[in-house]
């Protein structure tokens, strides 16, 4: 899984916490494709620019 949080040295330590605890849930929260599933689909955006596509195609299946 890869989670993405906006960090900036404005925030305290409890603030930074509590906000890179709540994008890990909700990360977990949005988890229905394998890691695996996933890392092919953005390398194959790479070379055909048609993730959105490629995504659909997944979760139809």
């Amino acid at each position: 899984m890869i989670v993405r949080t906006g960090i900036t040295p404005a925030l305290s330590f409890a603030r930074a916490s509590t906000q890179r605890r709540q994008s890990v849930l909700d990360a977990h929260a949005r988890l229905t494709q394998p890691f695996n599933i996933l890392a092919g689909l953005l390398a194959s955006r790479m070379t055909t620019g048609s993730l959105a596509k490629a995504v659909n195609d997944q979760v139809a299946a």
